[in-house]
């Protein structure tokens, strides 16, 4: 075939295409984009995730005494989400990362570590490390199973509580009188004794922050070296209580040419480092602590404050991540 035939067939090839493409007419053609519009769309509207009702870095108002949001500062790394079901307490459900923990959530909205063992269904401390995400009261209080219909004004006053407070926690509307199953009691909470037991040997955060260095082996950001920590790094509020992950004595404080002050306490059969310490600690050798005492608030470095966390077993530095709760 010449080349003035190919050409001529090629030109033929083109216009059968067109002349075939509009043959279906234009119709098809509007009708083909008009389904594809209408799919993006409901893709659109039906796979995209709820929209955040805010970062953790962002500043929120959550006053203790109502629903609204109390006021927390910080950079942070996870994300909360408005999920208040009807009948099963209003809440936001957040989304854990790596160096969040149910303790340091308690820390972060101020609520009891019963208040959010109860409102996510839990028997012990220990199980919260299988929890992906965590439900999170505007307030404190516990999830109560009924057992059998009762009416509004009833558990209003078997617990002490206001019943129009019991409603807004609970999204039941004035035309509700009667509940089953289960119900949020806002200020209610458990007895010392049984915190104690669910709460067990399980280590509490020291802080609620982001990690900004992990354990082990890792890459230093200015000289470009591999380097290997034996501890963690947690990057929080200014003047954030630094708290005792666990029950034990004190075993040495004092100040460190990189870690600041510090505070060295027997916990367990484990030996914690607590660094970065904005002052030098007030305790004294053998001093007795307890688990969530305060033994310190961050340094500041820049705009923000930081806590240092080892854990020594057997004279080795283990990773502290996977004993937090």
């Amino acid at each position: 075939m010449t080349p003035t035939r190919v050409k001529n067939a090629e030109l033929q090839w083109s216009v059968i295409f067109k002349e075939g493409y509009f043959h279906f007419g234009v119709h098809a053609v509007v009708l083909s984009v008009l389904l594809i519009t209408i799919a993006i769309l409901y893709l659109h509207l039906h796979t995209k995730p709820p929209k955040p009702l805010f970062m953790m870095h962002e500043a929120v108002v959550l006053p203790h005494e109502s629903i609204l949001m109390r006021d927390h500062v910080g950079k942070f790394s996870i994300t909360v989400y408005p999920s208040g079901i009807s009948r099963k307490g209003t809440f936001y459900t957040a989304v854990l990362g790596e160096g969040v923990g149910l303790s340091s959530l308690a820390q972060r909205y101020q609520l009891s570590m019963a208040t959010l063992l109860s409102i996510n269904k839990l028997t012990n401390l220990d199980d919260s490390h299988n929890l992906d995400v965590v439900r999170i009261p505007f307030m404190d209080g516990l999830l109560v199973e009924l057992g059998r219909e009762k009416s509004v004004q009833s558990i209003a006053n078997h617990y002490g509580i206001d019943v129009d407070l019991l409603r807004a926690t609970n999204h039941l509307s004035a035309e509700t009188m009667t509940v089953k199953g289960e119900v949020f009691i806002p200020g209610y909470t458990m007895s010392p004794s049984k915190l104690r037991r669910m709460i067990g040997d399980s280590f509490i955060y020291p802080v609620f922050g982001s990690l900004t260095q992990t354990f082990g082996s890792n890459r230093d950001s200015i000289t470009g070296l591999d380097i290997y920590d034996n501890g963690i790094i947690f990057q929080t509020q200014i003047d954030t209580p630094i708290r005792a992950i666990a029950e034990g004595y004190v075993l040495d404080s004092g100040f460190h040419v990189r870690f600041g002050y510090y505070l060295l306490v027997q916990h367990q059969q484990y030996v914690v480092f607590y660094g970065y310490l904005q002052q030098p600690p007030e305790v004294t050798a053998q001093l007795r602590i307890k688990q969530g005492d305060i033994i310190g608030q961050t340094q500041r470095r820049g705009k923000y404050g930081y806590c240092f966390l080892s854990i020594i077993l057997d004279g080795e530095a283990i990773n502290p991540i996977p004993l937090l709760r």
